[in-house]
């Protein structure tokens, strides 16, 4: 399919705008949402099936959606292909136990648990969605891959986290969306910035 010659290029940029901030404002909506319906579970029960719940939707349902709604085909034909290699295991698993030890390191084993999870599950929503879905559109519309780096990054790092201060966002949300980007589009694989991005989070807890 030619997209080019479907739509037009205020059409595309809409859909653009459409991909980029939905699935942030129903992720903070679902999240104020669930925690509200949960509030009789125990902390931890509600933190997990609050962003597990929230992210889950905003950030891989309502995107793929969106995509299949719009390309009428699979996530594969769009771009997307989440297959995993030997490569891919060894990373995830190295990936694992180097996060494992600074959470068993640093707290229990049950707060180590709940993080874990929780990490895993925005670690995954995110880069399916800032990686995934907007590159590989991006990838349709636009023919720089330094402009579509650099659209993709300013969007996971000044909408996505918009509650944190701008500068944080500026000297490192920018440079590792920038870098992530750049890893995946190299790679192909979706699970190295997923790896990446749940390491950082995690050590980031202790800096």
């Amino acid at each position: 399919m030619n997209y080019n010659n479907e739509y037009n290029k205020k059409d595309k940029w809409l859909f653009f705008i459409l991909l980029s901030f939905l699935p942030v404002f129903s992720a903070l909506f679902l999240s104020i949402l669930s925690l509200t319906l949960l509030n009789n579970l125990n902390l931890s029960v509600k933190s997990i099936l609050s962003v597990l719940f929230s992210m889950g939707i905003s950030m891989i349902l309502l995107p793929s959606l969106l995509v299949k709604k719009r390309f009428k085909n699979s996530l594969k034909k769009f771009g997307l292909s989440i297959t995993i290699e030997f490569f891919d295991i060894v990373f995830l698993i190295l990936i694992f136990f180097i996060i494992m030890s600074f959470q068993i390191f640093y707290h229990s084993i049950d707060f180590f648990k709940t993080i874990l999870f929780q990490t895993i599950v925005v670690a995954i929503s995110e880069e399916f969605w800032a990686r995934g879905i907007l590159i590989n559109y991006l990838n349709k519309i636009i023919n720089s891959k330094f402009m579509i780096l650099s659209i993709s990054s300013f969007i996971f790092a000044f909408i996505t986290h918009i509650n944190n201060p701008i500068v944080d966002n500026l000297i490192w949300r920018f440079p590792m969306g920038f870098l992530l980007g750049y890893l995946y589009m190299k790679s192909g694989k979706l699970w190295i910035p997923i790896g990446l991005h749940l390491c950082n989070n995690m050590i980031s807890l202790y800096i």
